[in-house]
């Protein structure tokens, strides 16, 4: 569970400190075809599946069943799922926290401003995204630094 050090942890978020726990009644699954996401929903535990963008869907479960439908839904090699985040406290806010994101660069910017922009913010550029120019799906290469959507 690559995140699990971020629970009790703080997100910065412009100026603002945001402190994490993990929300109990749902995650996050990787589910790129319509047999993984039936599968997704078959899981015991799970309750209702939604897409949340792409092929990420997050599966709802009763909150004391979380980690074993994560578990269950993880025992097919290859599978992906992660845990949702939450401010403490929160009640509707949920983060949902990736090693990836996609990045676009200034048209003039050279491949090593690039590589060396990417290397000073702790990323590497996986790929640039085909019949783009400058856009690129940055990875974090550290476990310090995540990326996050709502």
């Amino acid at each position: 569970m690559p995140f699990d050090h971020l629970a009790g942890m703080t997100l910065l978020r412009g100026d603002q400190k945001i402190r994490l726990e993990k929300a109990p009644d749902v995650f996050t699954a990787l589910a790129p075809s319509r047999a993984e996401r039936q599968r997704l929903q078959k899981t015991n535990g799970v309750t209702g599946v939604k897409r949340v963008a792409g092929h990420i869907f997050k599966a709802h479960v009763h909150s004391p069943r979380r980690d074993e439908a994560m578990a269950r839904f993880r025992s097919v090699p290859h599978t992906v799922c992660h845990h949702v985040y939450k401010p403490v406290g929160a009640s509707a806010t949920r983060y949902y926290l990736s090693s990836q994101i996609i990045a676009r660069f200034r048209a003039d910017a050279t491949p090593s401003t690039i590589q060396g922009l990417c290397s000073t913010l702790g990323v590497r550029p996986l790929r640039e995204l085909p019949g783009t120019t400058n856009v690129y799906v940055p990875q974090a290469i550290s476990a310090k630094i995540v990326f996050h959507f709502q």
